[in-house]
């Protein structure tokens, strides 16, 4: 929990609460949660799609492997396809990115895993389709506009209320190193960058 007081910021964790000059905030699916206890909105929202996780034939598991984003093919409503290389058990995770209009990936959860089968076999043999897992994903992305302006699903914002900071967005973890130095900066004094204020 978050606290303002004139002077500081009440931090409440399980295990201590901490006083603290500035607070940033980057809590990912509940940054809105805490940002709405203190009465501020971060116009963040979340969506859930699955991507299958496939073996590798051959000796591809032991090979290093590419990661992919491909915008060619926009069969089923699709933004893009992607592929990468799972962190556990060698397996190849490949996905539906789900469109700007519904988020819903191409589908009903049965439709989504029809699709990326057929587009595994097609397009990847070097994957065995006959064996897969599912895997749930969860991303994270800003509302769409009010105003009809364009949308886009990797923009950033820091919206700020006092000494509090709340930092939302979609794919925050492919640009941590370089958000990790201009957030620091930021809650250090400087100013918020201008590509992270609100439009």
């Amino acid at each position: 929990g978050l606290t303002q007081r004139s002077g500081h910021v009440l931090v409440s964790t399980r295990s201590a609460i901490y006083r603290a000059r500035r607070v940033l905030v980057a809590a990912g699916m509940q940054t809105p949660v805490l940002s709405g206890a203190m009465g501020v909105k971060v116009p963040q929202v979340y969506s859930v799609h699955q991507r299958l996780l496939f073996p590798m034939n051959g000796d591809l598991a032991a090979r290093p492997m590419v990661s992919f984003r491909d915008k060619s093919d926009h069969r089923h409503g699709v933004l893009y396809t992607y592929g990468l290389p799972a962190l556990h058990d060698g397996l190849f995770a490949v996905g539906l990115e789900p469109s700007d209009a519904d988020r819903s990936g191409g589908g009903h959860p049965d439709q989504v895993i029809e699709h990326t089968l057929a587009l595994a076999a097609q397009t990847l043999p070097g994957l065995d389709t006959s064996r897969f897992t599912i895997e749930s994903c969860v991303s994270t992305s800003l509302e769409h506009p009010d105003d009809g302006a364009p949308w886009e699903s990797e923009r950033l914002e820091v919206v700020r209320r006092g000494a509090v900071d709340f930092f939302a967005g979609g794919h925050l973890f492919k640009f941590a190193p370089a958000l990790g130095e201009m957030l620091a900066g930021m809650v250090l004094g400087e100013e918020v960058p201008a590509m992270l204020r609100p439009e």
